[in-house]
C-alpha cells in the first residue's frame, strides 16, 4: 500500500463566506453547495462518492499524514467494516482552549470502548439516506447505533486527527440550544440512551478534571464555566422542544 490511496475529496459547503470554495477547488475537490443541515450534507458526499471507503470530517478538523492508510490496514487486518480515529483537541482562542481541555479529558473518560467511527466501508452505507436528516446533534452516534445493531464491528487504528475549538460564547449558546432541540426529535429509546451516555460521560470527564487539574488556572476554571454553559443550553433546547 502505497503512502497516499487514491482519494477523492468532496466538500458539501452551507454557502460559507470564507474561502471555503477557493481552497477546495485549488485542490482539486469536488465542491457542491447546498442549503443543508450537517446530517444532509454528510448524506450528499455520499451520493456523490464512489470509492471503497468513507470518511467524513469536520471544517475544524485536520487528518494527520498517515491516517487513511491507517484505516484501510486496521479493516483489513483486524477485519471490521468501521475505524475510530483518536482525536486530539486544540485550542484558537480562550474559550476554545477550555473547550479543548474539556474534551481532551472527555476522550480520557471515554476510555478504548468509546468513540465514534468516522471512517467507513461504503458498501454498509445507504448513499442516500446513511444519516438522519433534520438532526444537528448525535447524529454520528444515532448512525453508528443503526450499523451496531446490525452486526457491524469497528476498531481503533493509529492515525489521528485534530479537532480546533474556537470559544465565541454567543455562538457556543446558540448551536448547544440548536443541539438540544434537534437531540429531542430522536426516536424516544435512542433519545434516552444517548442522554444516558452524555450524562454519565459528563460526571467521569468532572470527575478527571476535579482530580488532576491543570494550569494555568484560568483555563482550568473557565473549562467548568464553559461545560456549565453548553449542559444548561443544551438541557434548555431539548426541554424547549419536548414542552412545545
Amino acid at each position: 500500500m502505497g503512502e497516499y490511496p487514491s482519494v477523492e475529496i468532496i466538500v458539501v459547503d452551507n454557502f460559507s463566506s470564507d474561502r471555503t470554495g477557493k481552497i477546495a477547488l485549488n485542490m482539486g475537490a469536488n465542491f457542491i453547495q447546498r442549503r443543508c443541515d450537517r446530517a444532509e450534507a454528510r448524506n450528499i458526499g455520499l451520493l456523490h462518492s464512489s470509492g471503497n471507503y468513507v470518511l467524513f470530517l469536520d471544517a475544524d478538523q485536520k487528518l494527520w499524514r498517515g491516517t487513511i492508510n491507517e484505516c484501510i490496514k486496521t479493516c483489513v487486518e483486524k477485519n471490521v467494516d468501521a475505524v475510530k480515529i483518536p482525536e486530539l483537541f486544540v485550542g484558537r482562542d480562550f474559550w476554545g482552549e477550555c473547550t479543548a481541555l474539556w474534551k481532551n479529558y472527555m476522550v480520557e473518560a471515554w476510555g478504548s470502548n468509546g468513540g465514534i467511527p468516522r471512517f467507513y466501508n461504503a458498501k454498509l452505507i445507504d448513499r442516500n439516506r446513511a444519516f438522519r436528516v433534520g438532526l444537528a446533534f448525535w447524529e454520528d452516534i444515532e448512525l453508528y447505533e443503526r450499523l451496531e445493531a446490525n452486526g457491524v464491528k469497528a476498531a481503533w487504528c493509529n492515525g489521528l486527527i485534530i479537532h480546533y475549538e474556537d470559544g465565541d460564547l454567543r455562538e457556543t449558546v446558540r448551536k448547544y440550544f440548536l443541539y438540544g432541540k434537534s437531540s429531542a426529535t430522536l426516536p424516544s429509546d435512542s433519545a434516552k440512551r444517548n442522554i444516558y451516555r452524555t450524562a454519565n460521560l459528563t460526571l467521569k470527564t468532572l470527575s478527571l478534571l476535579l482530580r488532576k487539574p491543570r494550569r494555568p488556572l484560568r483555563i482550568y476554571l473557565g473549562t467548568f464555566l464553559m461545560a456549565a454553559i453548553k449542559a444548561a443550553t443544551l438541557s434548555l433546547g431539548f426541554l424547549s422542544k419536548v414542552f412545545k
